[in-house]
């Protein structure tokens, strides 16, 4: 895969502004934070679709048994998450 491939852009002077600012106060380019920002949307795309994998799997195994006493089927799978 090339890394040396240049992306040109047209944003508007603000977003720029923005950008120059956030870089300047992690002391990093401007190339440098852009890069790492699409790495953490990338990051958070993957993580989100994992996820909804497993919100799948886990509606499957909270299914119904009866309609009418309304048992429940519970998986071994705990999932703990930090404030």
């Amino acid at each position: 895969m090339r890394k040396n491939a240049q992306l040109h852009l047209l944003i508007e002077s603000e977003i720029l502004d923005h950008l120059r600012k956030e870089a300047s106060m992690e002391e990093i380019t401007i190339s440098d934070l852009c890069r790492a920002k699409l790495n953490q949307n990338s990051r958070l795309a993957r993580i989100e679709s994992i996820l909804t994998e497993i919100n799948k799997k886990l509606s499957n195994k909270y299914h119904n048994t009866n309609d009418k006493t309304k048992k429940y089927i519970k998986s071994n799978v705990s999932i703990s998450i930090a404030k």
